[in-house]
């Protein structure tokens, strides 16, 4: 999703760059990840604002853990979707 949003940014291909900010206190890194927010609320950063490797690596594998999780959520939402919309198509 990350993506998505950084290429809806570009404009009519012109050369840019995005940069993503992770914080220590966001809701889905306390609920899914909370060792891992109290290592970013210790940790310093580069000069340039960089997340060491390891740690950006770890918070990459929280962004998929919670994706994966999202998806499982929203399947049963979906396939009840389908049987209400295959109901309504039958009734009409």
């Amino acid at each position: 999703m990350d993506r998505q949003l950084a290429g809806r940014c570009a404009r009519q291909g012109q050369p840019g760059s995005t940069v993503f900010f992770v914080s220590a206190d966001d809701h889905l890194v306390k609920m899914f990840a909370p060792l891992l927010a109290k290592q970013l609320a210790r940790i310093t950063a580069a000069e340039d604002g960089r997340l060491p490797d390891d740690i950006a690596r770890l918070f990459f594998e929280l962004q998929v853990q919670v994706q994966k999780t999202r998806d499982q959520q929203w399947l049963p939402m979906e396939k009840c979707d389908q049987w209400m919309d295959q109901t309504r198509k039958s009734l009409a």
